[in-house]
């Protein structure tokens, strides 16, 4: 009847040979006749099982009123093995007085004839740009959350290594779709409440699972206009306190965690009455505003019940901070004061026995480190050196290490750390080292929980009817031509237009490759592994590209042939030197550095003759010379527009304000002009897209040339052929993040 031995769903994996349900390759009771009709339904994944097929197949001699018992009692012995529910139900769907569906995607083993097909994944639907208030949160992030996902098949490990216990387990949380984010243990560990979206355009709400036992349980659930982040539990387990915003209306929510967290911090949309920080009883009830809260990107309940620990900003612009503030939502003291150099105070955690908080420190060029306060305030210690971003923090069970996400030693993905609150050497953990976000110890016992995040990006092509003229607002006639099922990024045209260079992550980690335009014949350039390698740009003769990488602490600007071959590097320091172009007559690269604190625009000889010379002295970031040679163009990393100056040095001048903070990789120089990403564009269906916008050198006007389906990819999404007829444009694609929880932690 099957012609596989071994079916899979989420988690659970049923051995029709054996027997045998495990659940993350632990094997649960299940008796035979519920086994049975599990068998039934999985053979026919998404299909309807009759009352009729089950009765005739498992129960032909019993009589109507015994088998109605008997099937009931195998459907709820399914659910209780599965932790599903017939209200909510994740698995086994019942059709009233008709039968029964299996709802979960299905894979199999196969030795023969494959099982039906797996039911299809939700119809994708057509991606907007959010509207304005939410745009910072979409676009100006470099890191994301990215968007949904298939969740990964559990792991288990038997390492002793790193003062981690031997045996330790490592499941997922759950098995559900879409981007699950924010974790939190209750005091006693064992429960966590998580923020949960299904999909980019159903607002998130919080959740409650008990550890190891039982489906997710909808404490604020998924509503219309109305986003539920940032849950906190009370001390004695009792409420959970968390901060109620808005989703305006046909928004999406790719980054979801940032975006809802940006969102907050546009004062005029949410100083709505019914936005701020709210409290609901841990077993469900009523929501209670507790006070008003903009600006506020952090929250949480101090250990003695008695106040809770904000990080917000005191203006839209300005740094984050941490604050105390009293259960009425008035503000009693500022408890961090970021000096200069530095763009705030953000993800506090407290110490076990509420006499610290650690958090990350974020510098105004990039990058964070670990700090540590009394929890009454103080002057901060710093406790890492690296740099690098932090991703999320928390302390040990026993207070004595700060266990945090950080991509460091120059890899490019973020990794779970433990470093001794005293500072010291960081350790990394044995697991967790794949785009790992928000680690969290319950308070008690021996369980630690992380985000996972799965990212995928395609770059498209657009046609373009005329150069620099408006184009129909048709948005979806882009065609993949460069994609895998991870990464790919920051395309580029040779000089003659017959090939593209971009970073991907289809090898595993970011590498450099070289492509046609339709993505055939892709060869790999570099082979830097696990470290950060990408923005790759052309010499003007075509035979070589430059591109940045992080070898080791800090990016520094190589040089590699085109055809491959072992990388140059061009620059060597102890600050972070990205994004690089050539010069028209190919004797300098331009760059960016983080050298005088804040990213400035350079450029060294690519001979490696002479000293670098700075450029720009009130910011500069990702900058390219005109044909000529006589004026270079460039952007800034926190600020609007895009600038130009003299190539030999002089003052700079506002070409024009229309380009976003941070859409350093979605602009692109020609002779003519200059072709850049706008944030709206509305057909005659009022229907709102991104735009790709013209600036025009000769009469300073700027023109929408098309609509796009879908926001740029966060960093360099852009590029235009040669001879203007196509752009190439990166945008996200599925990915997703699942909660995991690591058992006998220690």
């Amino acid at each position: 009847m099957y012609g596989s031995r071994r079916v899979r769903f989420g988690i659970f994996e049923l051995d029709l040979q054996t027997g045998e349900l495990r659940k993350a390759g632990v094997r649960l009771p299940l008796q035979e006749q519920p086994f049975k009709v599990l068998a039934m339904l999985l053979e026919r994944p998404g299909e309807l099982v009759t009352r009729d097929e089950l009765k005739q197949q498992l129960w032909p001699e019993a009589e109507f009123g015994d088998f109605d018992q008997g099937l009931n009692v195998a459907i709820k012995k399914i659910r209780t093995a599965l932790g599903d529910s017939a209200d909510s139900p994740r698995f086994v769907e019942t059709l009233s007085r008709r039968g029964y569906r299996f709802i979960a995607p299905v894979t199999a083993d196969h030795v023969g004839p494959t099982l039906a097909p797996p039911l299809p994944a939700s119809p994708k639907v057509l991606r907007r740009l959010p509207t304005k208030a939410i745009v910072a949160g979409v676009v100006l992030m470099v890191i994301a959350l990215g968007a949904w996902s298939v969740k990964r098949k559990p792991r288990e490990y038997s390492l002793g290594i790193f003062g981690v216990a031997p045996n330790f387990r490592l499941t997922p949380l759950t098995s559900s779709m879409g981007c699950e984010f924010d974790p939190q243990f209750s005091p006693d560990g064992k429960q966590i409440a998580y923020v949960w979206s299904p999909s980019p355009t159903v607002p998130p709400g919080i959740y409650l699972k008990v550890v190891g036992a039982g489906s997710p349980v909808a404490l604020l659930p998924s509503k219309k206009g109305v986003v539920h982040i940032l849950p906190a539990w009370s001390p004695d387990g009792r409420y959970i306190a968390c901060v109620r915003g808005v989703k305006q209306e046909g928004s999406e929510l790719r980054n979801v965690k940032r975006t809802i967290t940006e969102q907050l911090l546009d004062e005029e949309e949410n100083r709505k009455p019914d936005v701020g920080v709210y409290v609901i009883p841990a077993i469900g009830g009523e929501e209670r505003k507790l006070f008003d809260a903009p600006l506020i990107l952090d929250l949480k309940w101090a250990p003695d019940g008695q106040w809770f620990l904000i990080g917000r900003r005191l203006v839209k612009e300005g740094p984050a901070s941490l604050w105390r503030y009293s259960m009425d939502g008035t503000p009693q003291k500022q408890l961090t004061f970021p000096p200069e150099g530095f763009n705030g105070d953000t993800l506090p955690t407290f110490s076990p026995d509420g006499k610290l908080i650690a958090f990350s420190r974020n510098f105004s060029s990039g990058g964070s480190d670990v700090f540590v306060i009394p929890a009454s305030g103080g002057e901060a210690r710093r406790i890492t050196h690296d740099g690098q971003h932090v991703r999320g923090l928390s302390f040990s069970d026993d207070g004595k290490e700060i266990i945090y996400s950080s991509a460091r030693e120059g890899s490019a993905r973020t990794a779970l750390w433990r470093i001794a609150v005293e500072g010291g050497t960081p350790k990394r953990l044995p697991f967790g080292n794949d785009n790992v976000v928000s680690p969290i110890m319950a308070g008690t016992g021996d369980h630690l929980a992380y985000v996972h995040i799965s990212q995928s990006a395609k770059i498209y092509a657009f046609e373009i009817d005329k150069p620099g003229i408006a184009h129909r607002e048709d948005a979806t006639d882009g065609v993949p031509v460069i994609s895998s099922r991870l990464m790919q990024v920051g395309p580029q045209y040779s000089p003659d237009g017959t090939r593209v260079a971009f970073a991907s992550t289809r090898s595993g980690p970011w590498e450099i490759w070289v492509s046609n335009p339709d993505g055939s014949n892709a060869i790999q350039l570099t082979n830097f592994g696990d470290r950060q390698t990408g923005t790759p740009r052309w010499s003007p003769d075509g035979k070589f590209i430059a591109f940045d990488a992080r070898p080791e602490q800090h990016s520094d600007i190589y040089v590699i042939d085109s055809q491959g071959g072992t990388p140059r590097r061009i620059t060597a320091s102890n600050f972070d030197n990205v994004v690089p172009s050539f010069s028209r007559d190919g004797q300098w690269i331009y760059y960016s550095s983080n050298a005088s604190r804040r990213w400035e625009l350079w450029k060294t000889r690519v001979d490696g003759t002479g000293q670098p010379i700075q450029l720009t002295k009130n910011g500069g970031f990702s900058g390219f010379e005109s044909v000529d040679g006589s004026t270079v163009y460039y952007v800034k990393w926190d600020k609007l527009g895009i600038f130009s100056m003299p190539a030999a040095g002089g003052p700079e001048t506002l070409v024009t304000i229309e380009l976003f903070a941070k859409l350093w990789g979605c602009w692109s120089l020609q002779k003519n002009g200059i072709y850049f990403i706008r944030p709206e564009l509305k057909n005659d269906d009022e229907r709102v897209f991104p735009a790709l916008a013209f600036y025009d050198f000769a009469t300073k006007e700027i023109r929408n040339v098309r609509a796009l389906p879908d926001a740029p990819n966060p960093g360099p999404s852009l590029a235009i052929s040669p001879d203007q007829k196509t752009m190439l444009y990166t945008m996200a694609d599925v990915g997703g993040s699942e909660i995991m929880l690591v058992e006998n932690f220690r």
